[in-house]
């Protein structure tokens, strides 16, 4: 019987060995590009755990998951995180961490949990020794992020690649902690170059000033790589300006050096029709942001400020005078009260000017009219718009009326008003939809239509034509043939010039565009994440079921090297060669000088990057494949030069890129009686200026750029 008995003890144990051996391994479908978030990319520490500070030992192999959780009973893979002091190389504690993954169904919410064990989607916490472990499902790319702002310290992420089941995979993250990145500043006159004593330098207007410059106009920035910050300067009779702490300025003896310009002053004197005095008139002085005094080499383009004002106050004479506004800006002046009234012209101010101006209230244009549907029905009540502009473009109404706009409400009869409307070209239409609030499907269209006001004109009556209810509707699939809301839709109608754009606005991908003018369109959707733009489908207004789908997108990713072969943090852009609507993926290099620009389509792309001290880079005909990531690109600053193009008329505006060979190097808007840099690398580059107002053209000019230099281009009233 013992025998017996051992006999069968033995045959279990072989039979659950075998079972064992047998066991399943998991399915194996394609990897999924996990979908980007807002983090910033960490370099991997390629040294195992183990090999790190013993303080830190790896712990043993992660307990199973409860038998409750929804995939315990699929195996999965273990991914370790270590996240340590970039500078102390010591563990960091209570640092938030999390995983995401491409799950194939949009967008997904966070669980915040206290725990250092967890899954995907779920906020974990690092323990006292600086980790966690996370359940990864098997086969899928996924991305780890760790987060200590909370303490002080920057965010960082580590791309995991797709793991077998019960893989072991151990990742180090490392957080810069600190004001390790130290900025020196010096202040100088623009006209004299001498230093300028007692600059102040803060991170905000009325915020506790930092810093002050020195006899020698120097001042110390505490700064931190884990979030440059945009600082704020002021000067007693200089015109404040901004600047973005960046490294390379370490030291004393190579500070980042900034001009000031003096102050320019205005003197505004407003009367009535009869010359009598406007007694407590507020005046409102305001710029469209303030980008083009951002005093820094990297990622000039893609700061704002939103607008900025200057006001005063009429006193019994009529007078208002208002000091230290910026020189060499484009300024909108105007009433804010008794009346909201704009000036018919821009100021730009020269440094230390004081411009005297004499504003007459109740001599202007009295605009009034009638809004009508297609059906001849007049629209009512409908809020409408009036806004000043320098282009004879008829366009949709943006979202947010700029400061230069005003508004009325059509009455019963569909008829509007606006008093003292002063001379120059207006737009006038029905008011854009408003973010947030549910659009009517018997809505109109917000087109803005041109009006001119000439000298001395008091009168203008108008019929504006809408077209009513028109909406082209359908649904956004991913690469997979998904419904997916990770999108925008791009609507252009190249007959009438117009375009506008929506968000896809549920779980279902479905989107709505309009309301539209009745017209021919083009409908491109561009994707969010790993997907690349959907081939263009044209569609009539009015259309529903239109169905857009993203293409798989490809990645590029690499480095940023400066002059002597440092990693740099600066911006860098790719555009697509071939590309008729030139559009630009841009992103900013990571702490480490990294970069990765994902969601392109195939094609063969030129990537250009800009750094501190005119040095530029530009890596020409990478070639990627639908779905391929093109990695270990090294994109290496080389010293070059400036184009400053001046635009003299007659357009308000002019496009201006430079090329060189067929290469976009830089692009942007340039307006009548300013001047704008654009970089160029030294050799011989193309500056193209497009017209769009009177006449459509181009203006090219041919000039030779060396390393260190600016170039002057002009384009004369009369170019060609």
């Amino acid at each position: 019987m013992k025998l017996r008995t051992l006999g069968i003890v033995m045959l279990t144990v072989l039979i659950a060995g075998l079972l064992w051996m047998l066991r399943p391994r998991g399915s194996q479908p394609a990897p999924v590009a996990p979908t980007p978030a807002p983090i910033v990319e960490n370099n991997v520490d390629a040294t195992p755990l183990e090999s790190v500070a013993a303080a830190s030992p790896v712990r043993e192999s992660a307990q199973p998951a409860p038998a409750n959780e929804a995939h315990a009973a699929t195996d999965f893979a273990l991914v370790k995180v270590l996240v340590l002091n970039k500078t102390t190389r010591v563990p960091l504690p209570d640092i938030d961490v999390y995983a995401i993954y491409d799950t194939g169904s949009g967008g997904r919410t966070f669980d915040e949990t206290t725990r250092s064990h967890g899954k995907p989607f779920e906020t974990l916490h690092t323990d006292a020794e600086g980790r966690v472990e996370i359940e990864m499902p098997p086969n899928v790319s996924s991305i780890v992020n760790a987060n200590g702002t909370k303490h002080g310290a920057g965010s960082e992420r580590a791309d995991i690649p797709a793991l077998t089941p019960w893989d072991v995979h151990e990742v180090v993250v490392e957080l810069a902690t600190g004001d390790e990145m130290p900025f020196w500043m010096k202040f100088v006159d623009e006209t004299s170059h001498a230093p300028i004593a007692g600059v102040h330098v803060s991170t905000g207007k009325g915020g506790e000033s930092k810093v002050t410059s020195d006899a020698q106009g120097l001042a110390l920035w505490p700064g931190r790589t884990l979030a440059p910050e945009f600082l704020q300067v002021d000067a007693d009779a200089y015109a404040g300006t901004y600047l973005k702490s960046e490294p390379g300025h370490a030291e004393s003896s190579s500070p980042f050096v900034v001009t000031l310009a003096n102050c320019a002053n205005v003197n505004v004197h407003v009367v009535d029709a009869s010359g009598q005095a406007i007694v407590g008139a507020k005046v409102d002085l305001v710029t469209g942001g303030y980008a083009e005094t951002i005093k820094s080499a990297n990622s000039i383009r893609s700061f704002h400020t939103g607008d900025l004002h200057w006001q005063g106050v009429t006193d019994p004479s009529g007078h208002a005078t208002i000091t230290c506004i910026p020189p060499h800006v484009p300024i909108n002046a105007g009433l804010i009260s008794p009346t909201k009234w704009i000036a018919p012209d821009k100021l730009m101010l020269e440094p230390g000017e004081t411009r005297a101006l004499e504003w007459k209230l109740g001599v202007g244009c009295n605009v009034h009219g009638i809004v009508l549907d297609q059906s001849n029905v007049p629209v009512k009540p409908r809020e409408m718009w009036l806004s000043k502009t320098e282009r004879k473009l008829t366009v949709y109404f943006d979202t947010n009326p700029n400061s230069e706009s005003r508004s009325a409400k059509t009455d019963e009869q569909g008829r509007f008003r606006f008093d003292d409307v002063s001379t120059g070209m207006w737009r006038l239409g029905p008011s854009a939809p408003q973010d947030g609030k549910k659009i009517a499907d018997d809505d109109v269209a917000a087109i803005a239509q041109v009006i001119e006001i000439s000298d001395g004109q008091r009168d203008l009556d108008v019929t504006v034509r809408v077209d009513r209810g028109l909406f082209i509707r359908g649904a956004l699939l991913n690469a997979k043939g998904e419904p997916t809301k990770d999108g925008s839709i791009w609507c252009v109608d190249p007959t009438n010039s117009l375009s506008t754009r929506a968000r896809v606005s549920s779980q279902e991908g479905s989107f709505a565009l309009g309301p539209l003018k009745a017209g021919h369109y083009v409908l491109t959707a561009l994707g969010d994440g790993s997907n690349a733009v959907s081939e263009p489908v044209e569609a009539d207004s009015g259309t529903s079921n239109v169905v857009l789908r993203l293409r798989e997108g490809a990645s590029l990713s690499g480095t940023v090297t400066g002059t002597s072969g440092e990693l740099v943090q600066t911006d860098v852009r790719v555009r697509m060669r071939n590309d008729e609507w030139q559009s630009v993926h841009g992103v900013n290099t990571h702490n480490d000088g990294t970069f990765q620009i994902s969601g392109l389509e195939a094609g063969t792309y030129d990537i250009s990057a800009r750094g501190s001290g005119g040095a530029f880079a530009l890596l020409e005909g990478v070639k990627v494949g639908i779905g391929e990531s093109r990695t270990g690109l090294d994109v290496h600053l080389i010293r070059g030069g400036q184009v400053r193009v001046r635009h003299e008329g007659p357009d308000h505006y002019i496009n201006v890129t430079v090329f060189v060979n067929v290469i976009t190097v830089d692009m942007d808007g340039v307006e009548r009686g300013t001047s704008h840099e654009f970089v160029a690398p030294a050799g011989t580059v193309i500056v193209q200026a497009s017209y769009y107002e009177a006449e459509k053209r181009t203006v090219e000019r041919t000039v030779e750029v060396k390393a260190g230099e600016t170039v002057d281009v002009v384009f004369e009233k009369d170019a060609h």
